[in-house]
């Protein structure tokens, strides 16, 4: 089993408390949210695998594939989020070069800027330097400091 895996399984008590704040949405709507985020667990590349193993690797604890609902036909999976940070971290491939996906992606940024959270965008090249990556976190995050 790899690190990421095993952390989303030792986590599952977390999911459970956090999937719970999502009590004002329907029964179904949240069945599908708590389906839809292990879904999105098991497919996840190995992009997002890296940037797992270094948060594990700093010892910052983090929801993986974590639902935000902001309204009830808007829902978003962020990548990572570090609730102790109010940080999102998402890991995105090249697709996200596109003109709908900035679009999509600045819409998104708002929307969780409008709540508080802060999110930082990586993409997926980025996860190959992991120094380097630890540096550009560092601007937001404590723990990766020297």
């Amino acid at each position: 089993m790899r690190l990421l895996d095993e952390y989303d399984t030792k986590g599952y008590f977390t999911d459970l408390e956090y999937l719970g704040r999502l009590s004002y949405i329907s029964e179904s709507t949240r069945a599908w949210i708590e389906s839809r985020m292990y879904e999105l667990r098991e497919r996840a590349n190995i992009y997002e695998h890296k940037m797992g193993e270094l948060l594990i690797s700093k010892n910052i604890d983090f929801i993986h594939q974590a639902p935000f609902v902001f309204r009830p036909k808007t829902i978003y999976f962020a990548d990572f989020y570090l609730p102790k940070h109010r940080i999102v971290i998402e890991v995105d491939g090249t697709y996200h070069d596109s003109r709908s996906m900035l679009r999509k992606d600045f819409e998104r940024d708002n929307n969780f800027k409008s709540v508080g959270i802060r999110v930082i965008r990586v993409n997926n090249l980025e996860t190959g330097d992991l120094k380097m990556l630890a540096l550009r976190l560092s601007e937001h995050i404590r723990e990766f400091r020297p």
